[in-house]
């Protein structure tokens, strides 16, 4: 559907679909044994919400840390946060100061267990391109909280709560209903037959098929006519040679693929260019939340709450 909004050009019939797999050799259950021994490796002491990825902009760690402060029985829990910078956000920290946090970065067969010991993964992302970690955990056995924006709800089908990506109550009440061992249970199974539905080895032919099918439909398409391909090495050139990105340069893009190189900035930790960078978007894209939310944290973490909260509501 984006594919087909940004190029309108493009029919949904040319498109083909290989959705991303998970290696069940890999992300099964974890023992009983393995989880108790990865939870004393990491000083994890009480039942534990899981939170995989970058916490940072699209990623929305500041729903789920928003929510989690507001649970009534919080003091029952700690969170563990896999991947994303090594050092939990200031700002999240204030947020859940009375829990105890784990940061940790693990390699795959560790990750397995942090699935198959947590309450519940919570996924919260404004958007993504698959949700890998989606079908992981539910291969794991772990229940899974999501939204069902972008390709989330396909990957998550019906093994998962469901929220809205900008509603504190609303994951409130999903850390609350989690909790429950019977609706744990039950989605944990709903979510094995979930992830079974996805394979690498599904995808690679797909993308096989498709391919060849490419390739034997441009046998008898007519070629690109020269004057074209020169139009189009000139047009190339002039954005080769350029400096730098100018406003008018954005304003002919959409906010989504402007807002590219500012998620590379965030991500890569130069928040000083991202702070630049988003001053500018928000010059032609005043009411585009996602800028507002993120410039927001990046001040907060400079220690400018008052220009932070200028922002981040």
């Amino acid at each position: 559907e984006d594919l087909v909004r940004f190029f309108p050009g493009i029919t949904k019939e040319s498109i083909t679909i290989g959705h991303c797999g998970v290696d069940q050799r890999q992300f099964f259950p974890a023992g009983k044994e393995d989880i108790l021994k990865f939870k004393r490796k990491y000083g994890i002491n009480k039942p534990y919400f899981l939170f995989v990825g970058s916490r940072a902009s699209y990623k929305n760690g500041v729903l789920f840390f928003k929510a989690i402060s507001e649970l009534s029985n919080k003091d029952q829990y700690e969170i563990v946060c896999v991947g994303g910078r090594k050092v939990l956000e200031p700002y999240f920290k204030a947020l859940v100061k009375d829990m105890f946090v784990h940061v940790v970065h693990l390699p795959d067969d560790e990750l397995r267990e942090a699935y198959s010991g947590a309450i519940s993964l919570v996924f919260p992302s404004k958007y993504e391109g698959f949700g890998l970690p989606i079908i992981e955990a539910m291969a794991c056995g772990c229940p899974v909280i999501t939204c069902r924006n972008s390709s989330l709800s396909e990957a998550a089908g019906n093994a998962a709560i469901f929220v809205d990506e900008y509603d504190t109550g609303n994951l409130v009440k999903a850390l609350e209903e989690i909790q429950s061992e019977k609706l744990r249970q039950e989605l944990t199974e709903a979510g094995f037959a979930q992830s079974k539905k996805f394979s690498w080895h599904k995808m690679a032919k797909i993308i096989k098929e498709a391919l060849i099918k490419t390739y034997e439909n441009t046998k008898s398409s007519p070629r690109v006519s020269t004057a074209t391909r020169d139009r189009f090495n000139v047009r190339e050139q002039v954005k080769v040679n350029r400096n730098q990105v100018t406003k008018a340069d954005l304003v002919v893009e959409s906010p989504e693929k402007a807002y590219q190189p500012i998620r590379g900035f965030m991500e890569s930790g130069r928040e000083k260019e991202a702070i630049g960078a988003l001053r500018v978007f928000l010059g032609l894209y005043p009411d585009y939340a996602l800028a507002h939310n993120d410039l927001g944290v990046l001040y907060y973490n400079e220690g400018d709450k008052e220009k932070a909260l200028k922002h981040y509501e």
